[in-house]
Order: C-alpha cells, then structure tokens, then sequence
C-alpha cells in the first residue's frame, strides 16, 4: 500500500490546494488532507460526507487536479447519506450487512503511430553495350572481257596503242550511330498498410478479501489466559 512519503516523493510538484475527479471527469470535491495512507475529499460537493481514497487509487495527478480510479456512476451510493460503507466496518450489528468494493486492474491498449523507416526511391544510369546489325552497299568494279564476233578497221577519229588512264569512283554506305531517348517504363510507388496482430501482457493488481477470525476458548479465565 502507498504511503503518504513514497506519494509524494513521485508528485513533488503538490503545491496548495488541489481538486478530486473521478475517471470521467466528475469534479467530486476540495482535498483536504494528505494523511498517512488516504487523502480526505471535503464534503459538500459531491458526497454528504467526508470522504477517505486510498492513494493506490489515485491514477493521475496533473496541476493541482487528481484524479481516482472510478468512473461517477460507481460512486453514486456514497453520494447517499445512509450509505456508511467502511466507516462502519468496526461497529456492525447482528443481521447488517456492509458491501465492500473489491477493485481490479484491467489492460487496455492504446495505438499510435510511430515512423518505422523510410525507404528512398533513386534513379540510377548505367550504361551497357549493344550490338545492332544492318545490311550496307559496296561498289565494286568487275572487269570482263569480251572477243568481238568480227574483227573491224579503227576509226579516223580511234587511236591505237597509247596509254590511257581512267577512273571509275567506287561508292559503298557509310553507317552512323544515332541514339535516340525513349519511356522504356514507368514505375509506381504507393504505401500500403497491413494489420497483424500483436499481443500485450502486463502485471495487473486484483482486490480480494481476506476473513480473519479470533476466538476466546471456553472456560479460560483472564488469570489462565495470562500464564498461557
């Protein structure tokens, strides 16, 4: 059970008056007191009567506001006059019954998001080679030889045994090279989210009650009990 030291040594930032809330937010009154193990809730506001939480039930302290583990609906019987609860525990009668809220801690998980990565997109140029093939045209010069059918007298104009030359240019194709850019494709890039299922384990704390029972035995006398 948390002590009055050990509570305010995690808040030590407690200063003048503060406020109780319950878990929904009801405004449930003035604090009082910080005694040993409780604090003191005034009365007036929300119940008929001065009311003692323990500080294990104290789930949130923030500015001068606490707030208790228990929602409003919870704590509408100690909003009756008639309801005594605990302050009563010591002087029941033969047939009174009391009720005690025995309470639990239960897990509940919250998400949120965090950045897991980030993954970069890069376009990159490399470079490899390619071979093409393409049919060309060479000229060439083919030399024949034809006899005549019937031999015939030169010509006045024809003249024998002189030396020419002659020249027949020679023409062939020339292949050049010519790159041209193209869209070879196109890449998308879109995020997607994916469920799987996680499992979450924690220490919770559960009330219970514990019954302790003390018996005189019968015919033992004050005098007998004290050399017991």
């Amino acid at each position: 059970m948390m002590r009055r030291e050990e509570f305010l040594r995690l808040h030590p930032d407690i200063k003048g008056e503060m406020v109780a809330y319950s878990k929904d937010g009801e405004k449930l009154g003035r604090i009082t007191a910080l005694n040993q193990d409780t604090v003191n809730i005034e009365k007036g506001f929300f119940f008929p009567r001065d009311f003692a939480v323990p500080y294990d039930n104290i789930i949130d302290v923030h500015g001068n506001e606490m707030v208790i583990d228990q929602h409003r609906a919870a704590l509408s019987d100690w909003q009756r006059p008639e309801y005594e609860g605990w302050s009563r525990s010591g002087e029941l009668g033969r047939g009174e019954s009391i009720e005690i809220p025995l309470r639990e801690e239960e897990l509940e998980a919250r998400k949120t998001m965090r950045k897991k990565g980030e993954v970069h997109l890069k376009k990159v140029v490399h470079t490899e080679q390619r071979t093409i093939s393409i049919p060309v045209t060479t000229e060439d010069v083919v030399v024949e030889h034809t006899p005549m059918s019937e031999p015939r007298e030169l010509g006045p104009d024809e003249t024998a045994f002189r030396e020419e030359e002659m020249t027949i240019p020679i023409m062939e194709e020339d292949v050049e090279v010519v790159k041209h850019q193209r869209v070879r494709e196109a890449v998308h890039a879109k995020k997607v989210a994916h469920t799987e299922q996680r499992e979450l384990s924690d220490d919770v704390r559960i009330e219970d009650i514990q019954v302790e029972r003390e018996e005189e035995l019968k015919g033992t006398s004050e005098e007998e009990k004290g050399k017991a």
